[in-house]
């Protein structure tokens, strides 16, 4: 028992030799056995992982990573505390049920941890949104806020988190007509457990909300992801082999003006990566996606129908300067073809002390 908590340790540790940037989990295709400094915004405990502050870009046009971000962490004898901005709550997608209503803006997060046995962490997500434009006819009030509490602790081998949607609202009103977002309390229950070289792993999300127009309700919608698999990790010359399958079924519901849509989907998603440190200075990494064998979607006509043709091929390259690194990647595509406007589609700086 004590040799196989020894190889997991090593294993966890050895799998992220460095914490991830965005820019690298995307050129992972995020693996979830991967470390992440973003970890914070939904397992705090991670916070105790060592001292860092990151930047992350994104393309111009928004598509490959939306939001500008960034933060860092302070690390105290046995206790850390983190502070992150920009990096929008897993709970505020509901909004998209009207094209008018405010997406989540300036959200931060404020995250405290206790190293020991048994590491805990609690964070706290918010923000607010409050655009008083005018009140003549043609002009536009936006309102909105997310309120988020995160949970999560570690203990030898296995991992766990709990995040709770407490507030998600948003509101759009022209000429006095207001179009509201309520949404509903949120859960996220996920954790993982380190067995010799392989991270078993399983998450459940729900969500959703109601939409309402002039007081009356015009939509409503659910939504719940189940996910189930496993990573298997080896070591190679210089770095890391690893490949895997998540089990998904994803669950959504719709009511536009009282009819109800529903959509199902199951998806085998298989994973296929590396990342070898090519010199002392540079790593490169790449990875590879697909859904295998049982992937449908069914839609509201009850009709089952082959998810679309989504292998996916992804790499990317960190540079090091001292304890600075620099992430770059290049887009995912699924056609393999690399262009000039995927380069450095995506790319973080990250510093470690």
């Amino acid at each position: 028992m004590k040799k196989m908590i020894i190889t997991a340790a090593a294993v966890a540790m050895f799998a992220a030799p460095a914490m991830a940037s965005k820019a690298r989990l995307s050129a992972l295709s995020s693996a979830v056995h991967l470390l992440d400094t973003t970890d914070i915004t939904f397992e705090p405990h991670s916070a105790t992982r060592g001292a860092w502050a990151a930047l992350e870009f994104g393309d111009a046009a928004g598509t490959t990573n939306p939001n500008a971000e960034g933060g860092f962490t302070k690390i105290s004898d046995n206790t850390a505390w983190g502070f992150y901005l920009g990096s929008n709550s897993q709970f505020s997608t509901g909004r998209a049920l009207s094209a008018s209503l405010p997406k989540e803006q300036n959200p931060f997060d404020i995250v405290y941890a206790v190293k020991g046995d048994l590491s805990w962490g609690v964070g706290l997500h918010m923000s607010s949104t409050d655009n008083k434009t005018g009140v003549t006819a043609g002009t536009t009030n936006l309102k909105g806020s997310n309120n988020t509490l995160n949970f999560s602790a570690a203990q030898g081998q296995w991992d766990a988190h709990a995040n709770l949607g407490l507030v998600d609202t948003a509101s759009s009103t022209t000429a006095a007509v207001e179009t509201k977002f309520t949404g509903t309390s949120g859960l996220n229950l996920g954790g993982g457990y380190w067995m010799d070289s392989m991270y078993l792993f399983a998450n459940m999300f729900s969500g959703g909300g109601k939409l309402e127009a002039g007081g009356t309700e015009t939509n409503k919608a659910t939504q719940s992801v189940n996910k189930i698999g496993a990573v298997n990790t080896s070591k190679v010359e210089g770095g890391e082999f690893f490949y895997g399958a998540t089990y998904l079924m994803d669950s959504s519901k719709t009511s536009p003006a009282g009819v109800e849509a529903k959509t199902d989907l199951t998806a085998l998603n298989v994973i296929v990566g590396m990342e070898v440190e090519a010199t002392s200075w540079l790593n490169l990494r790449g990875s590879l996606t697909q859904d295998v064998l049982v992937s449908s979607t069914k839609g509201a006509t009850n009709t089952d129908s082959p998810r679309a043709d989504n292998t996916t091929v992804a790499a990317g390259a960190g540079i090091k300067f001292g304890k600075m690194t620099l992430d770059g990647t290049l887009a995912g595509a699924t056609t393999g073809a690399v262009n000039g406007n995927s380069l450095l589609a995506q790319s973080s700086l990250t510093y470690r002390w």
